[in-house]
């Protein structure tokens, strides 16, 4: 059975996933000598490879570990390329950093905080008539 020549260009377009995370893995051990912060922050990351736009995504790093991928993004780069072959794929990270929560120190802000979390507190301070500032 003949294959189309745009199936065919298709096909030879289309990255191999897991070629390249072991191609990506392979380097995270490479470097583990020299680089042991590159390292770990390679392996702890989530990948996954998106066909569409040719991206491997590296997810769920902290931000020192997206900023220590970014340093050395050239050399991870043209480590896949060798291993693997192909030419025209870029990576990308995305760092999941939760917002700050407040902290509490004062009385008041301690029965704000409370108050948030659960809002029958404050019947209970009413219905004992509690002092809060103190």
């Amino acid at each position: 059975m003949r294959m189309s020549l745009s199936a065919k260009k298709e096909q030879e377009s289309r990255l191999d996933e897991n070629l390249m995370i072991q191609s990506l893995l392979g380097f995270a051990e490479a470097v583990k000598e020299d680089n042991e912060d590159l390292s770990f922050a390679i392996k702890s990351a989530d990948c996954e490879l998106m066909q569409k736009d040719r991206s491997l995504i590296l997810k769920n790093l902290s931000p020192q570990s997206e900023v220590m991928i970014a340093k050395y993004r050239s050399e991870i780069t043209r480590h896949i390329k060798e291993q693997t072959g192909y030419k025209d794929f870029f990576i990308l990270t995305k760092c999941n950093v939760q917002p700050t929560k407040y902290k509490v120190y004062s009385p008041m802000e301690k029965y704000k905080y409370l108050k948030e979390k659960n809002p029958v507190i404050e019947e209970l301070v009413r219905k004992f008539d509690c002092e809060i500032d103190y």
